[in-house]
């Protein structure tokens, strides 16, 4: 009876050590899914997710950051990595705006010094600060890099006081030789009428915009050059 008892209370403590090692193991497999299932969530957040083949908690199917090419993204579908890859959005981006950076250059508007990017090759921008649009010109007698606000008729270089007309603008400043008004006219135009005095100015042969000094039927005698031009 005691030889009996005694075996049999060894067998229940072997039971027992047994199934407290199994308990152990289990709670040790439980921690180590759960530590693996923060850390996938962690990275996930942090985007830069390389999900583990052996993690018990593997993410689901979908784009992920490539375990072996920086930069680039790889199909994982569940269980295993995929042959499929495509760059990283983000990295994209990034090599996107540096490349964007390095295409442009910083100039300062002449009228308020704001400073604008403006395209490497760029031949006019508009400052958003004054609104005034700025040609980019070279001086054909010193080659200096100049820029003229648009709005003007003519331009002198300021290195070697080189004076042209603007070939780019689409009207001129007239002076009224009566009022002394200052009037805008668009170049090409035959004739024009002084809006404070009323005169009327037309384009001579020689080139000169003038009020008619005498008229003869559909003729008209130029005040410059004194030569007669039909109507």
């Amino acid at each position: 009876m005691g030889i009996y008892s005694s075996f049999q209370r060894a067998s229940m403590s072997n039971s027992l050590k047994k199934q407290l090692r199994l308990q152990k193991q289990q709670v040790k497999l439980q921690k180590q899914s759960l530590d693996a299932s923060r850390n996938d969530q962690r990275s996930r957040s942090e985007g830069v997710t390389t999900p583990p083949g052996s993690s018990p908690n593997a993410p689901p199917p979908g784009w992920y950051a490539d375990p072996e090419q920086l930069g680039a993204m790889r199909w994982w579908d569940g269980v295993a990595w995929g042959t499929e890859t495509r760059s990283s959005p983000t990295v994209t981006t990034a090599v996107q705006a540096e490349a964007a950076e390095q295409m442009t250059v910083e100039v300062v508007c002449s009228g308020c010094t704001q400073r604008v990017r403006v395209p490497a090759e760029a031949t006019r921008f508009k400052c958003p600060q004054c609104n005034v649009v700025w040609i980019f010109v070279q001086c054909p007698a010193c080659k200096s890099p100049l820029r003229i606000n648009q709005a003007l008729d003519a331009w002198s270089c300021h290195n070697c006081e080189h004076h042209e007309a603007s070939s780019w603008a689409t009207t001129f400043t007239f002076t009224c030789q009566k009022c002394d008004t200052a009037l805008r006219v668009k170049k090409g135009v035959e004739s024009f009428k002084c809006f404070n005095c009323n005169r009327i100015y037309n384009r001579c042969a020689c080139g000169v915009y003038s009020h008619v000094l005498a008229l003869a039927g559909r003729r008209w005698q130029c005040h410059t050059c004194q030569s007669w031009n039909t109507r």
